[in-house]
């Protein structure tokens, strides 16, 4: 976090930036280890509800989208996984909890000044605007060039290319890749009809609330 904020981010380089506390917290239950470092401080972290944050940039995307990702992801991860996509969609067995508990305890359970609400769709579509939005949020101060600079650097051309040049992404296995498709929408092509209407019936009631209408 003490690093020159001049430096290029790399796939080696960015969790000294935005470290991964998902480990420690479920250990500690307390933020307290991080206070030393200095403030603006931006962690990664997947934890359900949680009123001990102060601040948190809470990124929502379809649960259709999130599950297939999900499902990669942990293939990539764990080695010894070997279960069906179906079985995995059926499961509530998916880290922190399921995709409609997780929303509802940041976005339904009453008015919560200190998220903010970043959609992935959004990131995508306005990703200037969304980032300008999350820094104005964390109190970060920054030029407009320095800013597109930013959002040149995460596009995912670039990020593609950038853990292809690394070989030393977060995550994967020989076989994987991390940055895997990061498209809007991209379950339509990639779900069975039944597994749609699995993720469906399973979250319909908040998907509809916020946002993101079923289609089966």
């Amino acid at each position: 976090m003490a690093r020159d904020l001049r430096e290029d981010v790399t796939f080696r380089t960015f969790r000294d930036r935005v470290p991964d506390i998902n480990h420690i917290y479920a250990a500690q239950h307390t933020l307290s280890s991080f206070a030393s470092i200095p403030s603006p401080r931006f962690f990664s972290i997947h934890e359900r509800y949680n009123a001990d944050f102060p601040k948190v940039v809470y990124l929502l995307r379809d649960p259709r989208d999130v599950m297939i990702s999900f499902y990669h992801y942990r293939h990539t991860r764990e080695r010894s996984y070997s279960g069906s996509l179906q079985e995995f969609l059926r499961s509530d067995d998916h880290y922190p909890c399921r995709w409609d508990e997780h929303v509802a305890g940041w976005l339904l359970d009453g008015v919560k000044a200190n998220v903010c609400l970043i959609r992935y769709e959004e990131m995508q579509r306005e990703t200037s605007a969304a980032l300008r939005r999350v820094l104005d949020f964390a109190e970060v101060r920054c030029t407009d060039a320095e800013l597109e600079r930013a959002v040149e650097a995460s596009r995912f051309e670039q990020m593609r290319s950038a853990e292809e040049q690394y070989k030393s992404p977060p995550v994967a296995d020989s076989n994987g890749i991390f940055v895997r498709r990061g498209k809007v929408g991209g379950y339509a092509d990639e779900l069975e009809v039944e597994n749609i209407r699995i993720i469906e019936e399973k979250y319909g009631t908040v998907m509809r609330i916020v946002g993101y209408e079923p289609s089966c």
